[in-house]
């Protein structure tokens, strides 16, 4: 699976739609502001191997951004930038780089609002699907 390709671009492309709003990335030191930020990680989810050639196969993986705020303020703010996330990876959104074609066919869903240890967090689930040629 080419998951390091994939996570850079779709962590690219979170980077470039937000550039005020700071992102905490896997296995990187991040310390949390007191204000919303982002946290994101990419999950695979199993390869398909339709006939198309021999190199061709479609790889499917789950970008999940975390938009986390303050407690006690209400959701709307979570909740707006958290539409914002999943307007960014809407579906039909198609990223082309080297031998890889990333989309999405399906539109991504915010999954409601919770509290984890003192802060509010909507979860928004992208589905991705890369084709590799």
């Amino acid at each position: 699976m080419n998951v390091l390709p994939v996570k850079i671009e779709l962590e690219r492309r979170l980077s470039t739609g937000f550039p005020t709003t700071p992102i905490a990335y896997p296995s990187v030191s991040f310390t949390a502001p007191a204000g919303l930020y982002l946290r994101c990680q990419i999950a695979p989810r199993g390869v398909e191997d339709p006939t198309r050639g021999d190199a061709y196969v479609r790889e499917n993986y789950n970008f999940q951004v975390f938009v986390i705020g303050e407690i006690n303020k209400g959701e709307a703010e979570v909740l707006t930038k958290a539409k914002q996330v999943a307007d960014l990876y809407a579906k039909g959104m198609v990223i082309d780089v080297a031998n890889l074609r990333i989309m999405t066919f399906k539109s991504p869903q915010i999954a409601g609002t919770t509290i984890v240890d003192s802060r509010l967090i909507a979860p928004v689930l992208i589905p991705v699907v890369v084709q590799v040629f």
